[in-house]
């Protein structure tokens, strides 16, 4: 578990600021401190033809906390979580099967926009703040020292 300091919230101006780094194709990386873990936001390709905010939690990313079912803390609290439809209602009803049934779950490491990826962090995370590059390689290398590197 994480040590938690007081509770922070973003402000307007942290949140815009964050917008304009992850909705330029040449931005910055954006740093946050959550509820002790430090994570770092993106904007890179994540097809063809499309960008999204990648996702970094104290320099990594781990596929497993992808697993919606091992419910990793990590998973939770910094990768979306998406719903898919794979069996319709009209099959469902014939073949009796529960709602729960016919949806699958997954998590992606990417958000499609910035203001999706600011809504989950808030929502998910009792204190959050922004922070430099500086700070965020200080705080990760205390961890390291201090051995709570993931």
């Amino acid at each position: 578990m994480r040590i938690k300091d007081k509770k922070r919230k973003l402000t307007n101006k942290d949140k815009e600021t964050i917008k304009k780094e992850l909705n330029s194709c040449f931005g910055d990386v954006v740093y946050l401190e959550c509820d002790g873990y430090i994570v770092a936001a993106i904007t890179l390709k994540i097809s063809e033809m499309k960008l999204g905010v990648n996702v970094y939690v104290d320099n990594y990313f781990k596929g497993k906390w992808l697993d919606v079912e091992k419910k990793y803390e990590e998973g939770k609290r910094f990768y979306p979580l998406h719903k898919k439809r794979i069996i319709s209602k009209k099959d469902a009803k014939v073949l009796g099967l529960k709602e729960s049934d016919c949806v699958i779950e997954y998590r992606k490491p990417w958000f499609s926009t910035s203001t999706a990826f600011i809504n989950h962090i808030c929502r998910h995370n009792e204190s959050v703040r922004l922070i430099n590059r500086h700070q965020a390689k200080r705080l990760i290398e205390n961890k390291k020292d201090n051995g709570n590197a993931n």
